[in-house]
């Protein structure tokens, strides 16, 4: 590498962002010697000049992980296919208000984290990420819309989406038959289709601080939950057959209207902690939950 070359590169890599948008202008000049000795393009090698955790002694065709967190990041390479092997990519920039379609030239993502961003829709072309395993588009983005072939992404464990503005979702999202996780708190969702019942392999569901007039009666049928996030809801009570979930270890019922609890969260055996902060100070605990109950700060 030349002399010239390492202090551009020492530019990109600066944490001074005046210092990083001078190395992009620069690297326009260099655009043969980038070519040489990272085999791309210039806007790939700036793209993964920003890559947190990559070592650029590495071959590009080799390279499995990257991340980056800066801001100045306003587009995708178009030749970003030549990272054939890349299957975790996360990208932390406010500058995206449009969902990048070069991603969906990585048939081998797995991981794809898009976050504190502007985007409001995800392409119908999602599904191209076939091998996804895990989506998440939070952190204070502005998502506001699933596509329907939501549904397509088969492979799909963990689906976090929280901190957005999601209304409604699609009831494909219940063909996601092998979906651990689905983090949906913080979003502005009234209601949740019942094909949520059919996630029968779901473990974690977060549902708190959205619009919720009530729930839909599947989710007391996935037997499998051990974590249900419910803060924040307006919930003035919970259902009997809350009792259904007899794996349910963590349950998050902080500022609520709840008058009661119901006696049958007693007939979960696997229950480690209730949270309850933030509920009316008179709220009725069965006498077997006080040992379990958090209040936290306290009561109302």
């Amino acid at each position: 590498m030349t002399k010239e070359l390492e202090n551009l590169i020492s530019l990109l890599k600066s944490p001074i962002k005046e210092n990083r948008d001078l190395g992009i202008i620069l690297a326009q000049n260099y655009k043969e010697e980038f070519k040489a000795h990272f085999g791309c393009g210039v806007e790939l090698a700036i793209f993964l000049e920003m890559n947190l955790e990559w070592n650029y002694e590495i071959p590009i065709h080799k390279i499995k992980r990257i991340k980056i967190e800066r801001n100045i990041l306003t587009s995708i390479p178009a030749d970003i296919f030549l990272l054939e092997n890349l299957t975790w990519l996360g990208i932390y920039s406010d500058s995206f208000s449009i969902f990048p379609i070069e991603i969906l030239q990585l048939p081998n993502l797995k991981t794809l984290g898009f976050c504190n961003n502007a985007i409001k829709v995800l392409p119908s072309k999602i599904r191209k990420l076939q091998g996804l395993q895990n989506l998440i588009i939070g952190g204070g983005s502005r998502l506001q819309r699933l596509p329907k072939t939501i549904g397509d992404l088969k492979q799909l464990r963990c689906l976090n989406l929280g901190y957005n503005q999601l209304k409604s979702l699609p009831k494909e999202i219940g063909d996601l038959q092998k979906l651990t996780t689905l983090v949906l708190d913080n979003n502005q969702l009234k209601s949740l289709p019942k094909e949520i019942g059919d996630l029968q392999k779901l473990t974690t569901l977060f549902l708190g601080n959205n619009q919720f007039k009530s729930l839909p009666k599947e989710i007391w049928n996935l037997q499998g939950l051990t974590q249900l996030g419910l803060n924040d809801s307006q919930l003035k009570e919970l259902p009997i057959e809350i009792g259904n979930l007899q794996c349910l270890r963590y349950l998050d019922l902080r500022n609520n209207q709840l008058k009661s609890l119901p006696k049958e969260l007693a007939q979960i055996k696997t229950l480690e902690n209730i949270l309850i902060e933030r509920n009316p100070k008179n709220i009725i605990i069965p006498d077997e939950l006080r040992h379990i109950v958090d209040v936290g700060r306290g009561l109302i």
